[in-house]
């Protein structure tokens, strides 16, 4: 069947058309669709995705090797960012030295009180702690997620799982990766009791945060992705003028 080949024009119709999906989805989440951030997976993997036969949008456009996108993931941190609160826990070690725990918790979401639960949330431009900006290779391959069983994803795995497993696009007849599976139901693996007692914390009244965290982080992905985009003033140029 013969092809008519993009232009620049319906290039940038195809790129507004992208960003009104992802921004409606973003509006839609923020009232309560989660759900919606499987669609927002969808929309950055066509923005992004560019390896074998997946061209992205992006690259064909001739920005994406050159883009910038802002990174608001927490690394490394020694803080529990819960809400209003900043928690961190002091150790000593054999040595005597002391130091900040790291929290193990890695990744792009925020932790706060939701009727008396501690849930799971995007941040969008409240995020505390480091925001900067990366070129794209290493924003979107770069592990900034922790999941159970210590293992570390990276932007693109999410929006893989979502987009090319959990429905986004494609339900995979074989299932969903087991470590997306426990992060989406717990996240880091955190539980909580409302007994005021630590030692609750083992015991069969514990509770894992509410919220699906996986749906945050990509909700707080699309945050970054809206940003640096609408503030991107030569592709927005290109945008408004392809020919």
């Amino acid at each position: 069947m013969a092809k008519v080949r993009w232009t620049k024009a319906s290039l940038a119709e195809a790129f507004r058309e992208q960003m009104d999906f992802l921004e409606t989805s973003a509006e839609l989440y923020d009232q309560g669709k989660t759900s919606e951030a499987k669609r927002m997976a969808v929309v950055l993997r066509v923005l992004f995705r560019h390896y074998g036969n997946s061209h992205a949008l992006l690259a064909q456009m001739g920005f994406l090797d050159d883009l910038k996108l802002l990174d608001t993931a927490d690394l490394d941190s020694t803080v529990l960012r819960a809400g209003a609160m900043n928690i961190r826990l002091e150790v000593e070690t054999a040595d005597g030295e002391r130091l900040f725990a790291k929290t193990r918790q890695d990744g792009l979401v925020e932790v706060v009180n939701q009727m008396g639960r501690p849930t799971f949330v995007p941040p969008l431009a409240a995020r505390r702690g480091s925001s900067r900006m990366l070129r794209f290779d290493p924003w979107w391959t770069g592990a900034v997620m922790d999941f159970p069983n210590n293992e570390r994803f990276s932007r693109w795995n999410l929006v893989n799982m979502m987009a090319n497993q959990d429905g986004g696009a494609h339900v995979d007849p074989k299932g969903i990766g087991s470590a997306y599976a426990a992060f989406r139901r717990t996240g880091h693996g955190s539980v909580w009791s409302n007994s005021g007692d630590v030692a609750a914390l083992s015991l069969p009244d514990a509770q894992y945060f509410e919220g699906d965290p996986s749906a945050a982080s990509m909700r707080q992905i699309a945050y970054e992705v809206v940003t640096s985009l609408s503030e991107n003033a030569r592709l927005q140029e290109w945008v408004r003028s392809p020919l």
